[in-house]
């Protein structure tokens, strides 16, 4: 779903496709608790696969959305810093907007292998339902850092 959410972002934005990805991957990972056997009940297969289905359909928008932002956010901010000073300098801002976009999309994508790291981890070393609201939790948090610099009117980096 990664072109998804790069091709969404297009149309109405990355932040808001990034912030629509961390509400979907939070509300599917609530089906996934509510869907783990507990206090008796046993559970439901078929609606913890579908919760889980659901957060990596919500995760790959995500990635998509998030590497279409990094691009138009260095692109914007060197812009703006370049504009009125001539064709030359405006081409050697383009540049080297390309230049940390393609720098900062490398390091994104290594920190997000880790990743395959830390989610076994957790779910190793704790309760898998509180590894689950842990995960919710720092959804909720990517969501606000999202908003109050991307989304929020006066925003610094609006994408």
């Amino acid at each position: 779903m990664r072109w998804a959410g790069g091709w969404l972002s297009d149309k109405i934005g990355g932040a808001r496709v990034t912030m629509l990805s961390f509400v979907g991957m939070a509300a599917s990972l609530v089906v996934v608790i509510f869907a783990l056997p507990h206090a008796g009940d046993p559970g439901s297969f078929w609606t913890l696969f579908l919760g889980f289905l659901a957060a990596f359909f919500f995760s790959g928008l995500g990635n998509g959305s998030t590497f279409r932002q990094i691009p138009v956010i260095f692109r914007d901010q060197h812009a703006k810093a370049a504009a009125g000073q001539g064709p030359q300098v405006q081409a050697a801002a383009l540049k080297q907007s390309e230049m940390e976009a393609g720098a900062v999309t490398g390091f994104s994508s290594a920190i997000a292998a880790h990743g395959f790291f830390f989610i076994p981890a957790m779910f190793a070393n704790l309760a898998v339902t509180t590894a689950l609201w842990m995960f919710i939790g720092f959804y909720a948090t990517c969501l606000a850092v999202c908003w109050w610099f991307y989304a929020r009117k006066g925003a610094e980096a609006p994408s």
